[in-house]
């Protein structure tokens, strides 16, 4: 058999004379080879080619599509087997071994393992493969809306909205304040590709850092208002973007009126050129709005804040403005985005699953949120909110990409609505309100000693700071929000205590087993 390999220019050895191994090796060499051209599948009758051949049960528009446990599997051992023998010089993507419960094409999953395409996992233990544990599947007939009409909002040298394409964008996760540490962050989310970085201030301490730090940034920075929104004056004239939530106006000044508040930024964004984001969150809502609506009710609050909101900038004249509506349940993040572009198709949507948690779950959460949104023509900007380590935070630029990628390719995850299975681990993706960078080994020893209890249906929120933890970690069955130098863990809404960073886990466990010997 004579042939070369297409995109690594190897040749394939003549295998007359020689041993029935390293015939099925140069046969199976084929099969792959012939995989890896969606286009172009040959009926040669090579054994191992024919055992996949036959087995797939179907075929449109030259996409193969095969079932998941089998060929999945056999394409991931013989690549192996290549591998082991010095054929194949790539190491075999650890990704593939996680597919028993999606569709694959057999063009992306044998591309993943022989190209120089190949997803390669950052650390040896699948659980940190950060994009997608298998490759998506290719829907027959799916097709995507064209986008919303949504008006032109320009940040800095980039615009979202109208025409213009998906922008993405990252947050710098360490303290502001850490003038060496976050002008690296944000040198690796420029380097990534980063369209748009936010940061956070919520001192004049954090504004004089981030003066500094603009002076560096090649991309459009958005500063994140915290609870100060009169901090936007000071830090206004270095930035291009501001972003504030509706929710976090009453803990300053609360005499004063929000429609007054609302004006002031809205003035300092007019009179120094930048855009606003009003960036609505789940975990906290306007308590006004909460007031209006049932309980189990979490998004109606959610769009009303973000609509008042809107009406407020317009009242004032300033229609530079986009919204989020973000909450780290997927589903929810689809029918509020859903709902809100229905009322006001105008305003240009920012999209994300906040608190999506560790790779490869938080990018299965947010690729799913993303696929039904954006393939309806809803959304201009997306942000993958993933706990990270400091040195891995353009990892969030690199999933937004590839999730975009495949959208824009017609590779959809075959999930009509993300129904999440076993143990369900929400984490905040860190930012400067962290007061312990011990949160994120935190978060990821969490999902460590709770391994043995994945099976069951328990929902444990990790939060990193206490504006967003106390009340994102309410619904959780077990919650946890980290002080400087104590957790504090919940059961539900109810305080069971604060523990060290290390006492606290085996706390986890005790509660962990409690409720797994109380449910039904």
């Amino acid at each position: 058999i004579q042939g070369q390999w297409q995109d690594r220019g190897e040749e394939v050895e003549d295998t007359h004379g020689r041993g029935e191994d390293d015939v099925a090796h140069a046969d199976a060499s084929r099969c792959i080879e012939d995989v890896c051209r969606p286009r172009f599948v040959r009926p040669e009758p090579g054994s191992v080619a024919r055992r996949l051949r036959g087995q797939m049960r179907d075929s449109v528009d030259g996409t193969v599509l095969v079932q998941p446990s089998s060929q999945a599997r056999r394409i991931e051992n013989v690549s192996r087997d290549l591998h082991e023998s010095g054929r194949v010089r790539l190491p075999v993507g650890a990704a593939m071994d996680q597919g028993e419960h999606l569709g694959v094409t057999i063009d992306e999953a044998a591309a993943q393992v022989v190209t120089d395409k190949a997803v390669r996992p950052r650390h040896q233990d699948p659980r940190h493969v950060l994009l997608t544990p298998i490759a998506p599947r290719i829907l027959a007939g799916m097709t995507t809306r064209p986008r919303n009409p949504t008006r032109e909002v320009r940040i800095g040298d980039i615009a979202i909205g109208g025409t213009h394409p998906v922008a993405v964008q990252s947050m710098a996760a360490t303290k502001t304040q850490d003038i060496q540490a976050t002008t690296r962050q944000v040198r690796l989310l420029q380097d990534a590709g980063a369209d748009i970085i936010r940061i956070a201030v919520d001192s004049r301490k954090d504004t004089d850092a981030l003066i500094q730090i603009a002076q560096i940034a090649e991309r459009p920075l958005s500063v994140d208002l915290q609870e100060h929104y009169r901090l936007a004056e000071v830090i206004a004239p270095h930035v291009q973007k501001i972003r504030y939530n509706p929710g976090h106006l009453y803990h300053h000044e609360p005499q004063r009126a929000i429609r007054d508040k609302v004006a002031f930024l809205a003035d300092i964004a007019a009179n120094n050129d930048c855009a606003i984001r009003i960036g609505v969150n789940c975990g906290s809502v306007d308590p006004d709005k909460v007031d209006l609506f049932p309980a189990d009710d979490s998004i109606g609050p959610m769009l009303a804040s973000a609509l008042e909101h809107c009406e407020m900038l317009d009242d004032q004249g300033f229609t530079r403005y986009c919204v989020s509506l973000k909450d780290s349940d997927p589903n929810k993040v689809i029918e509020a985005n859903k709902r809100f572009a229905a009322q006001r198709p105008e305003v240009p949507l920012h999209l994300g699953v906040t608190e999506a948690g560790l790779p490869p779950d938080g990018v299965i959460k947010t690729r799913i949120a993303f696929e039904q949104l954006l393939s309806a023509g809803i959304g201009d900007t997306i942000r993958v909110s993933l706990t990270l380590p400091f040195d891995d935070k353009s990892d969030e630029v690199t999933a937004g990409r590839q999730i975009l990628d495949d959208i824009a390719a017609g590779r959809f995850r075959s999930v009509p609505e993300y129904r999440p299975e076993g143990i369900n681990i929400i984490s905040c993706p860190s930012c400067s309100r962290v007061e312990n960078e011990a949160f994120i080994d935190l978060a990821h020893k969490v999902r460590d000693v709770t391994e043995y209890a994945k099976m069951h249906s328990i929902t444990i929120a990790v939060m990193g700071c206490r504006v967003n933890g106390p009340g994102e970690t309410d619904d959780a069955d077990i919650g946890m929000w980290c002080a400087p130098t104590f957790v504090n863990l919940k059961r539900g809404e109810e305080l069971i205590g604060r523990f060290g960073y290390e006492e606290v886990l085996d706390v986890l466990k005790t509660e962990v087993d409690r409720l797994i010997t109380t449910s039904p």
